[in-house]
């Protein structure tokens, strides 16, 4: 069934990384299990000093994560992979070097976030570095797998909390329904409840009350 798998370079640290969310979130909509993601860990730097040096110390940070699977044994492994693919970016990619961050050793690593996207018909590949509108990503869909079917969009946000299972960002409903983010709220207050967070929250279903 897969026609396009997208290796997505993302990182937990990257404040971008979180805010592309969205975008993907209308992708898994329109696109469904059509769509393969591989997801590949860009670390945003290989020397500590880089964050130490701005306060982002050991200790600060790990007063965030109160279990880490950094301990698992082959966590390393396949960090050392993801770092070696994020730091060697496809030719189309660095053709758009604005888009990447150097390294420090004159070479380049992918932004957060940044796609490659592969067609399983042909091998055909797209690379998109760095933040992209979602409709460049539809572009790239359209031109790597046309036979593709895509989805109508959601009627409305309740059938985005149904249909993806957990709770989900204003943000998120607002870029899979192709609404604004104040109608998305004035719809999700009518059926779901919100667990506030930062300046917006996350919204689940609840029963409704006559």
């Amino acid at each position: 069934m897969t026609s396009i798998t997208i290796t997505h370079f993302t990182d937990p640290g990257c404040p971008f990384a979180w805010s592309a969310e969205p975008a993907r979130r209308r992708l898994q909509w329109l696109y469904g299990d059509q769509l393969e993601w591989k997801l590949r860990m860009v670390g945003l730097t290989e020397r500590p000093q880089d964050y130490t040096d701005q306060g982002f110390t050991p200790e600060r940070q790990s007063s965030s994560f109160a279990e880490s699977w950094l301990a698992e044994p082959e966590t390393g492994v396949l960090l050392k992979e993801d770092l070696a693919q994020a730091r060697t970016p496809t030719p189309a990619a660095l053709a758009l070097a604005h888009r990447l961050a150097p390294t420090g050793d004159g070479g380049y690593r992918y932004t957060c976030p940044s796609y490659e996207l592969v067609a399983s018909s042909d091998g055909a590949s797209l690379s998109a570095p760095g933040f992209q509108p979602t409709l460049t990503y539809e572009v790239a869909i359209a031109n790597l797998a046309p036979e593709l079917t895509r989805r109508e969009d959601p009627e409305s946000a309740a059938a985005v909390l149904e249909w993806a299972g957990e709770p989900v960002a204003t943000a998120e409903v607002a870029a899979v329904c192709g609404i604004e983010l104040g109608e998305a709220r004035e719809q999700l207050g009518r059926v779901a409840a919100e667990e506030h967070i930062g300046s917006d929250g996350l919204w689940a279903l609840e029963p409704v009350i006559a």
